[in-house]
Formats: structure tokens, C-alpha cells, sequence
């Protein structure tokens, strides 16, 4: 809108600090139309410089432009130590036509805590993007006009509790011709169709393992890695649920405390996946289907 140009890098965890050096000129070449930006930087000299001092001519070439630049980096907490640490130093140094919004699920606030002292960065959590009620009906206004009363808005507000997903979701059934409130008690049903929906979606890229295991950790209503190792009796618990905390947009956290939860719709959903799953389990015990009798113990939660 004021027409900065954006330059855009999506990180992961094969990013190392000369990769990540490299992935800076690319990205200002490709999304500001500059072809011969960084060139000296990664075919000349100054490719052989360290990353510390490569990053500084980075920052001195952008410095020269007449850009307004925005540097987007997103999910920057997959970058190896060394690249995170080029990171920080060029937050720490860059000149007054950069500005620099990077995305991160964890491990920022010690990096940037004297930026934000002074005045320098400002922190968004989960809760700041969550949405309030009053822009969730400005949200859904906007896309149906009169079509949806603002009772309803709220309810589907508080069903999703504000969670963007949730409302793209229910806006996506809306638009289909959906029923208001049909889609709000769609929502709400524990197993419903739209919360199979939404679910689907976020589990697509998961191997089947993470999948299973987040149906396991489903029945508690509050998480703690510790806790989900104790039922599940995987050791790796911690580790499995750090990735896919970073993966999937499923957990409800809070930056003070190891404690944590699913989404309601994603926890609904899993748990009706569970029980689909017990349902069949018990179809297919023995001698169900040949007239004798079975003493059948109750199903285990795990």
C-alpha cells in the first residue's frame, strides 16, 4: 500500500549461514526486480568473506538503494544457530529504509528484547492476531454482507475462539450457500463435517506416525510434553511435539508456561477420529460374528 517492494525468504532447517547469506540477495533480486543486486557479494570477492561480513555488505547495498524495502522472513525458527545469529546481528544493524518482519513460533523474544527496550521492534503474539469479536463481524460483513446476523457471528467467533483457520473455514462453507446456522452447529458437533474438514487439511503433510500420535494426546484436555511421553510411552515426546508445534497451527500456548492444548475444533475432531477408531476395533474382535458369546474388557484411552 506504500509502495515498499518485499523481499521474501522462507526458511527451514538446511538454511546454514552461508545459505541463508545467499537466500538474502536472491530474495531482493526476485521480489524488487534487481537482477544485478549482491553480485559482488556471492560471485566476487566477497563471496569468500565470512557470513558476519557478508551480511554487512548486504546491509550496506540495500543502505544504497532507493528502495523502501521490507524483509520478510518466515518461520525463522528452523534456522541453524549460525544462520539465526546472522539474523539477529542484521536486525540489530539495519538501515532506516529496511524494515524486517520475521515469523517464528518460538525464540525470539531474548534476540530482540533491547530492540523492543528502545523502541526498535514490536513483538505479535498469538493472542494479538487472534481475532476479537467485533473484527471477526467486520470479517464476515465484508465477505456476506447481511447475510449472517451478528448473533450467529459471534457464535461461530466463539466456537473458533477467534482462530483465523476456523473462520476461513466457516466463511469457505458459507459461501457454498451454507446455512448459517447450520454451519455454526456444524462447528460445535463434536466429528462434525467442517471440523473433519479443517482437520484434514492441516494433517495432510503429516507422516502417519505424528498424525496417530495426535489423536492419542486428544483425549486430555491440557498438554504437557512430559504428561503426553507418560501416555503415549514415547521418549521422544518433547522433541515430536517442539516440531509439531512449529508444523501445525493446532496448539494453544502461552509464552509463560511449559503448559499447553489443542484447538478446540482440531482436538473435537481427533477425539471423533478415535472413536471411529475404537468402533471398528470392536467390529473386529473374534466370535462377534459366530453366535458366541465374548466378555469384551473396556477399550484402553491409549
Amino acid at each position: 500500500a506504500r509502495g515498499a517492494a518485499v523481499a521474501w525468504i522462507s526458511a527451514d532447517e538446511q538454511c546454514d549461514a552461508p545459505r541463508f547469506l545467499q537466500s538474502l540477495v536472491q530474495a531482493v533480486r526476485s521480489g524488487c526486480a534487481r537482477p544485478a543486486f549482491g553480485r559482488n557479494l556471492v560471485e566476487g570477492r566477497g563471496a569468500l568473506a565470512g557470513e558476519l561480513e557478508g551480511v554487512t555488505a548486504w546491509l550496506a547495498e540495500v543502505a544504497q538503494t532507493s528502495l523502501d524495502l521490507v524483509l520478510m522472513v518466515d518461520e525463522a525458527e528452523r534456522l541453524p544457530a549460525a544462520a539465526f545469529a546472522v539474523l539477529s546481528y542484521l536486525l540489530h544493524n539495519a538501515p532506516p529504509n529496511l524494515r524486517v518482519v520475521v515469523a517464528a513460533r518460538n525464540g525470539l523474544d531474548l534476540e530482540v528484547a533491547d530492540l523492543c527496550a528502545y523502541g526498535y521492534c514490536l513483538l505479535i503474539g498469538a493472542e494479538a492476531l487472534r481475532f476479537r469479536v467485533d473484527e471477526a463481524l467486520d470479517l464476515i460483513r465484508t465477505r456476506l454482507g447481511a447475510k449472517v446476523d451478528a448473533d450467529t457471528c459471534a457464535r461461530i467467533h466463539e466456537t473458533v475462539e477467534g482462530w483465523p483457520l476456523g473462520l476461513q473455514l466457516a466463511l469457505a462453507a458459507l459461501e457454498r450457500g451454507a446455512d448459517a446456522r447450520a454451519v455454526v452447529d456444524a462447528l460445535s458437533a463434536r466429528g462434525g463435517n467442517l471440523q473433519e474438514q479443517l482437520l484434514a487439511g492441516l494433517l495432510t503433510n503429516l507422516c502417519a506416525d505424528d498424525a496417530a500420535f495426535l489423536t492419542r494426546i486428544a483425549v486430555l484436555d491440557v498438554l504437557h510434553p512430559e504428561l503426553c511421553a507418560a501416555v503415549t510411552g514415547e521418549h521422544d515426546a518433547p522433541e515430536r511435539i517442539a516440531r509439531l508445534m512449529r508444523d501445525i497451527p493446532v496448539f494453544v500456548a502461552d509464552d509463560d508456561s511449559d503448559w499447553f492444548r489443542l484447538h478446540t475444533l482440531a482436538r473435537d475432531a481427533l477425539r471423533a477420529r478415535l472413536a471411529d477408531a475404537r468402533r471398528r476395533q470392536a467390529r473386529r474382535r473374534p466370535g462377534q460374528h459366530r453366535g458366541i458369546p465374548e466378555i469384551t474388557p473396556a477399550l484402553p484411552l491409549f
